[in-house]
């Protein structure tokens, strides 16, 4: 894969069957750890999905892919195939597996979530944002989480998640793709922040953070 280059796998959770199948015993067990089933099977139905697209990536079997998790939480591969990097993010109807030769992040969320927001401000919008929010409660709304679910991927991307404050990050969307930072973290000024676009996102709010120009980004949809 190039450098330049992004693929972001589109999953429907639903249409994985035998999930369970491609998952290792630890994995099972987690999954026994739901108190609801359908978040069970959502949750086994996304890591297979992801098991699989690193599996094609990595050329072996979807149990046989090593994943390891990072000292901030964040998962990745072992050697030797480290060099593959990959995030996942999922939502109830829709998961996204990020593929890309450098670190990357990724998120999703529905676009009924906005509603629920404004009132929110100050727990992850950064200051200037606020101010720079709309008055309108619907455009408001939006704009909240286009902030929220840019600002999850950057911070992904970095591999901090919410370790790093949300409220000490500023995102700036207006350019494309956009940009981030913060005063404690001057790494986060390297990512490049792009919204997706597709049809099977036309209800979702779902955006990418490289640590690299991307030039390319495609979309597959092999398990729909």
């Amino acid at each position: 894969m190039r450098p330049d280059q992004v693929i972001i796998h589109l999953i429907d959770p639903m249409r994985i069957k035998d999930a369970r199948d491609h998952l290792t015993d630890a994995e099972k067990e987690r999954a026994t750890s739901f108190r609801s089933q359908t978040d069970a099977d959502h949750w086994a139905a996304c890591r297979a999905g992801l098991r699989m697209v690193l599996a094609q990536a990595c050329g072996i079997a979807p149990r046989e892919v090593p994943i390891s998790v990072g000292a901030h939480g964040k998962p990745a591969l072992d050697p030797p195939f480290a060099h593959v990097q990959f995030n996942l993010s999922h939502c109830r109807d829709l998961a996204l597996v990020a593929i890309a030769a450098n670190p990357v992040g990724i998120d999703i969320e529905r676009s009924d979530r906005a509603p629920d927001l404004p009132g929110c401000e100050e727990t992850f919008c950064h200051p200037e944002e606020i101010a720079a929010l709309p008055t309108g409660q619907d455009d408001r709304a939006t704009i909240l989480l286009e902030i929220w679910t840019a600002k999850e991927s950057a911070l992904k991307a970095l591999g901090t998640g919410f370790l790093l404050p949300p409220d000490e990050v500023h995102i700036a969307l207006e350019t494309m793709p956009g940009t981030a930072s913060s005063v404690h973290e001057p790494l986060l000024r390297k990512l490049g922040i792009h919204h997706l676009h597709h049809p099977a996102l036309q209800d979702h709010t779902a955006y990418l953070a490289t640590s690299t120009t991307v030039d390319e980004i495609t979309y597959q949809t092999d398990f729909t």
